[in-house]
């Protein structure tokens, strides 16, 4: 059984938490304007501002003090499927096999799949929320992220093309 194993890369993660400081940095911005520069804004535009600059801070210091692994696998392909850690939708959907994938989409930062049967995977996830994004929200497409990892589309679609062959088209 062929297999490919792609793991996380620090280049992915790097760039992730770079975004987040840039958010982190766009909301203190914003805190500064609206709190002691405009003085008529809304209850809401000071909550926002708190609330961006505290995720991008938060998301910047997860990513550079704890980030994932460099020896965990992160998205593995065989012939008989596709297994992904990157997303909380592909992490509870378990293996998605060969013959219950209908199409694969690809663009820079996720390759989504698209299952014959969502049911079945659904069935999988135990929290609520995540079975709920997946069957209202995804209409039964699986993301899997690669952003976090070291690998290209054209990477990622040369792997599908060898590993699963009946996708030579997309």
């Amino acid at each position: 059984m062929d297999t490919i194993e792609i793991k996380y890369g620090k280049g992915g993660q790097n760039k992730m938490a770079n975004m987040f400081l840039l958010l982190g940095v766009l909301g203190i911005a914003m805190v500064i304007f609206i709190w002691f520069i405009e003085t008529r804004v809304w209850l809401v535009g000071r909550v926002v501002s708190i609330f961006v600059s505290l995720l991008g801070i938060g998301g910047w210091l997860k990513l550079k003090l704890a980030p994932k692994n460099p020896d965990e696998t992160a998205i593995r392909i065989s012939t008989e499927g596709i297994e992904a850690q990157t997303t909380p939708i592909a992490k509870a959907a378990g293996f998605i096999h060969s013959e219950d994938i209908a199409d694969i989409f690809l663009n820079k930062n996720y390759m989504e799949i698209l299952v014959s049967d969502p049911d079945k995977y659904a069935a999988r996830m135990k929290n609520f929320f995540v079975r709920d994004t997946f069957v209202k929200a995804k209409n039964g497409i699986i993301p899997i992220s690669i952003a976090e990892v070291d690998v290209t589309e054209e990477e990622m679609r040369s792997y599908i093309i060898k590993i699963v062959p009946k996708f030579k088209n997309n």
